[in-house]
């Protein structure tokens, strides 16, 4: 309330934060058990008590952003065993069937009851678009300059509301910004099929300050977000950089069985098997021959 917020919006922006840090701690605790699995049976069973519950605490949130970017992970787990051949195309026609079936309105879980339960109404829906008009609007009509206020007309996208406060000069980094952190994302899960177990939820997790950007109003980014980034960030360097040895460390392997089978390969005459000794011949031009 001290930073001149008023009431609503704290409460609307302290449940983003406090659930998408929940979204973030599952991410890094998936990752963590990926590391260094369990010793002990019970570590696995509250881990595993543990997820459920902060599942459920997601979904119970309300966030379109921060459920969109917990669906994504089992969805990304899901792609990963297709393309590993881990779950054979029936199973997965199987799981889409069942949550087609589970569509139905009349379902406690289906995408049209938790629309209906959401805070948001359909003007609320047309409110947003008509916001998102207003503000492609705005970007052509003060393109250089920008200087529009957003308050109480914001877009709720990351890219709108500085192009349209800020101008070029604001709006180009920040594409610059967002579509840096889109590239990352899709190269992990481009390499989704040989990434080891604990670079999954690494790859799951950039949905979440992505999904904000594009639905969070002030053209900020998330104190979640950037946490997320930073943890991104930190594992996928220090993954990079074990890769790095582990491919150095085998060609030096590689190289060091080379020598050693074949002598010849380093420049050492290989000796004759059986025939005696044998003429070797000169490198420099002109020289004799030598036994």
């Amino acid at each position: 309330m001290g930073f001149g917020f008023d009431l609503d919006t704290t409460q609307v922006q302290i449940r983003h934060e406090v659930f998408g840090g929940l979204l973030l701690s599952m991410y890094i605790a998936s990752w963590a058990k990926g590391r260094r699995p369990f010793s002990e049976p019970r570590q696995l069973m509250w881990y595993r008590a543990a997820m459920v519950v902060g599942t459920l605490m997601v979904l119970v949130s309300l966030s379109r952003a921060l459920t969109l970017a917990a669906v994504l992970w089992p969805l990304i787990l899901l792609a990963r065993a297709l393309l590993s051949g881990r779950i054979s195309g029936g199973q997965l026609t199987a799981v889409i069937v069942t949550c087609l079936d589970s569509s139905d309105s009349a379902s406690p879980v289906s995408p049209a009851s938790y629309m209906t339960a959401s805070p948001k109404t359909p003007r609320g829906y047309e409110a947003r678009s008509e916001n998102i008009t207003l503000a492609l609007d705005r970007i052509f009509d003060n393109f250089w300059t920008g200087g529009v206020v957003t308050e109480g007309t914001s877009s709720h996208n990351f890219i709108l509301d500085n192009f349209q406060r800020g101008g070029v000069l604001v709006g180009i980094p920040t594409l610059i910004v967002f579509f840096y952190i889109l590239g990352v994302w899709l190269s992990l899960l481009v390499k989704l099929r040989t990434l080891p177990t604990e670079m999954v939820p690494v790859a799951a997790a950039l949905a979440l300050p992505i999904f904000r950007m594009m639905t969070q109003g002030g053209g900020q980014i998330s104190v979640n977000g950037w946490m997320t980034m930073a943890f991104v960030t930190g594992v996928v360097h220090a993954w990079k950089r074990r890769e790095r040895a582990a491919e150095e460390a085998q060609r030096a392997a590689q190289l060091h069985g080379t020598v050693g089978r074949h002598p010849g390969s380093a420049g050492i005459p290989e000796p004759a098997r059986g025939l005696g000794p044998r003429l070797v011949q000169p490198a420099v031009a002109g020289a004799r021959p030598v036994l």
